[in-house]
């Protein structure tokens, strides 16, 4: 299979998996919304935001750099994962012990400490469960983690629904997160099993060392990004009121899951990546300005969609209750513009062996957002904390591309958004006649607006001749691989 097959394919089953995972998550926000109401919806989004933090001190980059290792050395599979693994068990270990610390510090009331416990050992079978998950990700058979994805967010959808049913709560709902997590690290564990080797925990110190040397800079400057997913929730929760973090939230919580786009194109461009800072910069560097340019075409229309129609979509989404939330969605939907291109940083420096750079920007990015945060939300409250992500993700974004010029002059983020801006802004003048109509007209508009940007887009000619054959051996590649994993033909062949 040739690379760029190998890539389209794992682009188109991530992309499928994360659009399908997109649905059910956004779903799954809604009905734990409606259901709570916006007072234990704000409850619920600061248990989330205070233990989803610790899924990546458990982690720590461990993940990343076993796909950098495996990617460039498939043969030392075995002993990569044994001691990743066995790492992570350690890792995970201290992780818990550290939440049980924060929750004695916090002593919040018994139904949120008692939900933070279960969600704590949920987001540790995340982890175990993503560090098998990374062998998928590492040998570029990224269906595994396409399946086991769609899966898990079907399974937690209907054991959230069933807690609904029979009138449950919040640590009910937490409980969902653990069965369903717990569920997808079995069926990784087996998929491994079978298809590669039964894993085995190795402990080797001196690997150990090389590990967390090469991934704590990662580990770092993942759990500055996780802090900066919720740091707003949590200074709205300090100083603000329970109202206020539900009202940001729900639009927040659309973002996020939007974000899961980005990472499902990045991920798999970074085995690519990491053997091509191996034997080449320069092509390298020509790769990731190409996916610059698609993660540019693919932002715009969101931007214009969310923005555009951000009234209607929190009426109509999330009720009435949430009416007040349409400003955070008009300024959160702006975000999505750096939230793609700032996505491949971890890749791109991981990469070439900087990641401390990507550490560096992090942490500018999230002290620019908890100062901004205690300035504006006394004053602007929930909006405040929207110009206060706003911002920080401007800032993450700038400073990620000066790190990348220094190491190649040539990139330029301008080359290639100038055109999809452009076709962004004809979009946004079809699109607004119809902002203030009725649901069926607003779809109308919407399909009328994605037109208008894609025929802007052509007649740019935003890609080169090669580009277009090449987008079309992909897509043909791309219908091949669906038929045949309809009718069962093996992939591998």
């Amino acid at each position: 299979m040739k690379q760029s097959q190998r890539i389209a394919k794992n682009i188109s089953v991530m992309v499928l998996a994360e659009m399908f995972g997109f649905g059910l998550n956004f779903v799954l926000v809604v009905i734990i919304a409606r259901y709570l109401g916006a007072v234990q919806f704000g409850k619920y989004s600061f248990v989330m935001a205070f233990v989803w933090v610790f899924q990546i001190i458990a982690d720590s980059g461990l993940s990343n750099i076993m796909i950098r290792e495996i990617a460039v050395n498939r043969e030392n599979l075995e002993y990569q994962l044994g001691v990743t693994k066995s790492l992570m068990w350690v890792f995970s270990i201290l992780t818990f012990a550290v939440i049980a610390l924060g929750v004695y510090l916090v002593n919040p009331e018994m139904v949120v400490k008692d939900a933070i416990y279960v969600m704590g050992l949920a987001v540790l079978a995340t982890v175990h469960a993503v560090g098998y998950s990374s062998v998928f990700r590492a040998l570029e058979e990224m269906e595994y983690n396409a399946i086991g994805f769609v899966l898990h967010k079907a399974l937690l959808l209907a054991l959230v629904m069933a807690v609904i049913k029979l009138r449950m709560g919040l640590v009910q709902i937490a409980g969902a997160y653990l069965i369903s997590n717990i569920s997808l690290w079995v069926m990784y564990y087996v998929i491994i099993s079978l298809r590669y080797q039964r894993p085995r925990v190795r402990v080797d110190v001196r690997a150990w060392w090389y590990l967390l040397s090469e991934a704590i800079p990662i580990g770092i400057a993942s759990i500055l990004r996780k802090i900066s997913w919720q740091i707003d929730i949590l200074i709205l929760s300090a100083i603000g009121s329970t109202l206020s973090v539900g009202l940001f939230s729900a639009p927040y919580k659309v973002v996020q899951s939007i974000n899961m786009l980005p990472l499902a194109i990045s991920m798999p461009l970074f085995p690519f990546y990491s053997r091509l800072a191996k034997s080449s910069s320069k092509e390298l560097f020509a790769a990731y300005e190409k996916s610059l340019r698609l993660m540019c075409l693919l932002s715009i229309p969101l931007v214009v969609i969310l923005a555009a129609f951000s009234h209607s979509i929190v009426s109509l989404v999330f009720g009435r209750e949430f009416q007040r939330s349409h400003a955070a969605l008009e300024i959160l939907s702006v975000t999505i513009l750096f939230l793609f291109p700032t996505s491949q940083f971890i890749y791109l420096f991981s990469a070439l062996g900087r990641q401390r750079l990507y550490t560096i920007c992090s942490l500018v990015s999230l002290g620019a957002n908890i100062l901004i945060d205690f300035i504006l939300i006394p004053r602007f409250d929930f909006i405040g904390a929207c110009l206060g992500t706003l911002i920080a993700e401007m800032l993450l974004f700038a400073m990620g591309m000066y790190y990348v010029k220094t190491i190649e002059k040539d990139v330029s983020f301008m080359r290639a958004l100038w055109k999809p801006l452009v076709a962004g802004i004809v979009m946004s003048a079809a699109v607004m006649p119809f902002r203030d109509s009725g649901p069926y007209v607003l779809v109308a508009g919407g399909f009328a607006g994605v037109f208008a940007y894609f025929v802007s887009i052509l007649v740019l000619k935003t890609f080169s001749k090669s580009e277009l054959d090449r987008i079309k051996e992909s897509l043909r590649f791309s219908q091949k691989l669906t038929g045949g994993a309809a009718e069962g033909v093996d992939l591998d062949n």
